[in-house]
C-alpha cells in the first residue's frame, strides 16, 4: 500500500485489492467536520482501458499499474479526472459518516 498523508488524517492511498487497482482519498479524525473515504476501483476491464489511454504497450500487472498511476498522476483527483475524461470505467465507492 502506498500512502501519501498530509497533515493530521487526510491523504490518499494507491493500492491493489484482490487484483483491483484502488485509488482512495480519505479524511478522518476529530479535526474534521465529517469522516469520509472515496475510492475509484479499476477491475480488469478498467485496467485494460487505462493502459490503452496511457499508451502502454500492454496491460501491466495491477501492482505495476498502480505504481504507474501514482507516479504519473500523484493524486486521487487527477486519476479520477483522467478516467472520467477518457471514459475509463471504474467503480466508485463512498463511505461518509458525520
Amino acid at each position: 500500500m502506498h500512502r501519501q498523508q498530509g497533515t493530521n488524517t487526510r491523504g490518499q492511498i494507491f493500492t491493489v485489492e484482490d487484483g483491483v487497482v484502488v485509488v482512495e482519498w480519505y479524511s478522518f479524525g476529530e479535526d474534521v467536520a465529517y469522516e469520509f473515504a472515496v475510492q475509484v476501483r479499476f477491475d480488469q476491464t478498467g485496467q485494460t482501458r487505462l493502459a490503452a489511454e496511457l499508451d502502454l504497450p500492454k496491460t501491466p500487472a495491477p501492482e505495476t499499474l498502480v505504481d504507474i498511476l501514482e507516479e504519473r498522476f500523484g493524486s486521487y483527483h487527477a486519476v479520477r479526472e483522467f478516467a472520467d475524461n477518457k471514459g475509463v470505467p471504474y467503480e466508485l465507492r463512498r463511505d461518509m459518516q458525520p
